[in-house]
């Protein structure tokens, strides 16, 4: 049986914003309690947090390449490293925004949004870039896939996405309207009634799948694992995030998934693992994502060892935690004294 795997989330402006030094410390922490993978942010909102001739590097790390200490601390202590990255949010300071606008993924209402279009070719072989990138020039485990999704249920709705579908279904998808669960019931309801929503939710999906097919030859070539954060509410996520990650491990696309389950509940959790494992069904390894501290959770050292135990217990293959700046030294003390 494979070894249960304990990953952690860093960020740049929190983690290790203070130079190389601040890495080391870090990464000394982290391999004392036991952890066996980092996930260093190196991409967010566009801005690279590495020494990319890409995307615009952030300008806190003009002097220092925060991603190349990474690895090479990492690897003296024992650690694997995967380059996390948020895939489509591309904000004011991307490069690839900058040089056309008309890439931004677009609301129902004709509002831009801080996104880029996944339905776009250009985007998604810029996307593709950045991790090429990264996995040529960085000693890298693996490479980890963030925000793989639509950021709303009213997008994208562009120019690009409008002619495209009505191209191919003969309906112009600002006619089917809003979807997802984020609408009230009565329009919801009306919406998924249309003759198109069906197609319509189906050709979202084939935009983040095509993607992600991409980018798994990429990594299969350069033999690096691919792993990904996807929505816990599978299969809801199909319509709501055009996110069919089940589909991705079937087919063989990925090494691990990472629902992010972020629950102060321990019955949810055992119930959420429970299905995810029935979902992934073997095809990859499955590592729960608990939130330590997130929009929805906010776990004790106690909560966070059970919850720790309970994903093990019911045979997930490992745990990523989120994130490493919330972790207390009390926390780490308990997570090295974990028989995992």
């Amino acid at each position: 049986m494979a070894a249960f795997q304990m990953t952690i989330t860093t960020h740049p402006n929190s983690d290790h914003a203070d130079g190389p030094d601040s890495v080391g410390v870090m990464v000394d922490r982290l391999a004392g309690a036991g952890f066996d993978i980092l996930l260093p942010h190196v991409k967010i909102g566009g801005e690279a947090f590495y020494h990319s001739h890409i995307a615009k590097v952030h300008p806190q790390f003009a002097e220092w390449d925060p991603l190349t200490v990474i690895v090479q601390k990492g690897r003296a202590a024992g650690l694997q490293v995967y380059a996390q990255v948020c895939v489509f949010p591309e904000g004011e300071n991307s490069a690839l925004i900058q040089s056309d606008a008309s890439l931004r993924a677009m609301t129902i209402d004709g509002e831009p949004t801080p996104w880029a279009c996944p339905a776009s070719e250009k985007v998604r072989q810029y996307e593709l870039s950045i991790f090429e990138e990264i996995m040529d020039n960085y000693d890298v485990n693996g490479v980890y896939m963030d925000y793989i999704r639509y950021n709303l249920d009213n997008v994208c709705f562009c120019p690009r996405c409008r002619s495209r579908f009505k191209e191919e279904t003969g309906t112009d998808p600002v006619e089917i309207g809003r979807f997802s669960g984020f609408d009230e019931s009565a329009q919801r309801g009306r919406n998924r009634k249309h003759p198109a929503w069906v197609q319509w939710i189906e050709w979202r999906v084939a935009q983040i799948t095509t993607f992600v097919e991409a980018l798994s030859a990429a990594a299969r070539k350069r033999e690096c694992a691919l792993s990904g954060a996807v929505f816990m509410d599978y299969p809801e996520c199909i319509v709501n995030q055009g996110q069919d990650w089940a589909e991705w491990t079937e087919k063989g696309l990925l090494d691990s998934v990472v629902p992010m389950t972020y629950t102060n509940s321990l019955l949810m959790l055992k119930k959420r693992t429970k299905t995810h494992l029935a979902h992934v069904k073997g095809n990859c390894a499955l590592w729960e994502g608990l939130g330590q501290n997130s929009s929805r959770s906010n776990l004790s050292t106690e909560a966070l060892i059970e919850q720790i135990e309970a994903v093990r217990d019911e045979g997930a293959q490992g745990v990523m935690i989120f994130p490493y700046s919330t972790l207390t030294d009390e926390d780490l003390a308990a997570l090295g004294k974990l028989n995992v």
